[in-house]
């Protein structure tokens, strides 16, 4: 995958190319559609990105 996690270290497998996701998530209440690039190897967390995502926005939503 070109990079892997070892407790909260990130170790640099030194390949040409780290494999990549892309999450997509639609908050159809503020008409928004949002689109995460990460590190494969980060994809066992994409859960708490997500809900971290939504936190920001509703702490932020003005009116």
């Amino acid at each position: 995958d070109g990079i892997r996690l070892e407790g909260d270290q990130v170790i640099d497998e030194e390949e040409p190319v780290i494999a990549g996701c892309t999450h997509y998530l639609v908050d159809v209440e503020n008409k928004l559609s949002i689109t995460l690039n990460y590190h494969r190897a980060f994809l066992r967390d994409w859960k708490r990105m997500e809900k971290a995502i939504r936190d920001v926005l509703v702490n932020t939503k003005v009116g």
